[in-house]
């Protein structure tokens, strides 16, 4: 499964804290992962496939470093290359509204305006720079208002979606819940 995401940059988390994370899914089941939360970063520790992943936030540095432990491998990118799935803080700048931003080697055309679930989103189609890559274009609605993907449709034919369940308080803290469905090519479907 590939989703699109990118991290926008952030600011320090306003207090420091941890969490078990959980995650179902019908084909795999539970599992559960860690978040530590400081004022410095966030780090989530996670397992994919019998493999534990490591993925850290540094404000101070504005990188983001991917390990993988059991391969003794890592990766190191900026926030702003990497782009806006994973802290889960307030960015200091607007994320763009061109997908393309920053991106080499890819084409982005806006299609028009469209609802997704509700909210108002503008449709891109995304396409690699070169000859013969049409086979491998990518559709995004991004909302208009926050610019971030509320749907794609991945060139293998798999879509995701995310819904805006509402906002609820959770540990005294003021959260949106959202719902993220995946689709394949056949029937199968995660939410």
């Amino acid at each position: 499964m590939f989703l699109l995401a990118t991290f926008q940059p952030v600011t320090a988390a306003p207090s420091e804290y941890s969490a078990i994370t959980k995650e179902s899914s019908p084909r795999e089941g539970e599992r559960t992962g860690r978040l530590f939360v400081g004022k410095d970063g966030v780090r989530t520790e996670y397992e994919v496939n019998d493999e534990k992943l490591v993925q850290i936030v540094n404000f101070s540095t504005q990188e983001v470093y991917l390990l993988n432990p059991g391969k003794r491998s890592f990766m190191r990118r900026s926030i702003e290359q990497a782009g806006s799935a994973g802290s889960g803080h307030p960015s200091q700048e607007a994320p763009s509204a061109d997908p393309c931003a920053g991106q080499q080697g890819l084409i982005c055309k806006s299609l028009g305006r469209e609802d997704v679930h509700g909210r108002k989103a503008v449709k891109w189609l995304l396409t690699p720079r070169g000859d013969g890559q049409d086979s491998r274009e990518v559709t995004l609605w991004l909302d208009h208002e926050r610019h971030t993907p509320l749907k794609q449709v991945m060139p293998d034919g798999v879509t995701m979606s995310l819904r805006l369940l509402g906002k609820e308080t959770v540990n005294r803290r003021q959260t949106e819940k959202w719902e993220m469905t995946v689709t394949g090519t056949g029937d199968s479907s995660n939410v």
